[in-house]
Formats: structure tokens, sequence, C-alpha cells
């Protein structure tokens, strides 16, 4: 923080007992918080909301919506109007009222009891440990340890093809299997 252009923070040591010092601001009323964000943060808190933008308006993003408009308020931002990214959004894809919910459960450990139809039209209910969301060819999967009736295993499960999901029970197994990141690489 005594780095002066990183925060700009002037920072004074103050000696005691000897050799012993502690650190104060040496103006009282300064914050690190109080600070303007550099031109590089503002570009990519800039790029960022130009990102998240896409999202609006999309069932169960909602919360999305008051992040970014905090964001913009906050820091006097609003993305560029000039459109320079596109993605690839399907917003009838089936499967999407469930996204929401299971990035949380995965982000809080929490296990699912998901009832889901196969290819072959048969329909399974099972407990799964959700680890990882991806988007593929404009289709979400979910990746987890799944609780089959004889063993568990690692699965994807295609979001629209879930049926149904609710919080399970069981207790949460946590990742030990595999490196999601290994596979975005590819």
């Amino acid at each position: 923080m005594r780095e002066r252009h990183v925060y700009d923070a002037p920072i004074k040591a103050y000696s005691y007992n000897g050799k012993r010092c502690y650190y104060r601001y040496k103006d009282e009323d300064f914050s690190i918080f109080k600070n303007e964000l550099s031109s590089e943060e503002l570009t990519n808190l800039r790029s960022t909301l130009e990102m998240s933008g896409r999202y609006r308006g999309i069932p169960n993003y909602a919360w999305l919506e008051e992040v970014v408009s905090n964001l913009e308020y906050r820091f006097g931002v609003r993305p560029n109007s000039e459109n320079v990214v596109s993605f690839e959004q399907n917003e009838k894809l089936k499967g999407l009222e469930y996204l929401s919910d299971i990035i949380d459960a995965t982000v809080n450990h929490q296990s699912l009891e998901i009832r889901y139809v196969t290819f072959k039209g048969k329909e399974i209910l099972s407990v799964v440990h959700p680890y990882h969301v991806k988007q593929f060819n404009n289709r979400w999967f979910l990746f987890g340890l799944e609780e089959g009736e004889n063993d568990v295993y690692i699965s994807n499960k295609a979001l629209d093809r879930i049926r149904k999901i609710s919080t399970s029970d069981k207790e949460f197994i946590k990742n030990t299997f595999i490196d999601f990141l290994l596979f975005l690489m590819i």
C-alpha cells in the first residue's frame, strides 16, 4: 500500500519500544476506497459490464441487472454504446430456468436431486453433486458426481433434458477427481 502508483496511500511508520513500529495513514481522512479507478481499471470494468449486459432481460438474471446497475452508478461507468462483441445466445433454450439454481448449488456445495430425461426418453431421478457448468455449442451442461443405483460416477447433464431440480439432503461430496481448468483449454 505504500507504493504510490498502486494506492497512493500516505502511510507513515511510528516507532515505539525501540525497534518496533506501527503504521498509520498520515492523513486520518485518507481511504483507499476514495481513490479513483485507473484508466486500465475503468476499461476492464466497462468491458465486463458490456459482456454482462447481454444477459439483461433474461429470466433468472434479475440479480445481474441489479449488480450491473449498481456498478454503473457507483463508478459512473456506462458500457460503450458501440457493439464490438457478439455472443451466441438462445433465450428459448429449454433448461435455462435451472441455470441460476444450478450455479448457486455449485458455488455453495449443495447436492441436487435431478429428474432427467435421457436421449432415449428414459426418465431418471438421481442425486448429483454439481462441480462445473459449461456452455458448449449453444447448450448448457452440468458436470458433477452422480449417485447411481449401485455406483457413483462423473456425469454430464444437458440442462435442456432436466425436468426438475431440488436440493438434496445428501451431504455434498467435494470434487477431488477432475481439474476442469484443463478441459477449458480444449
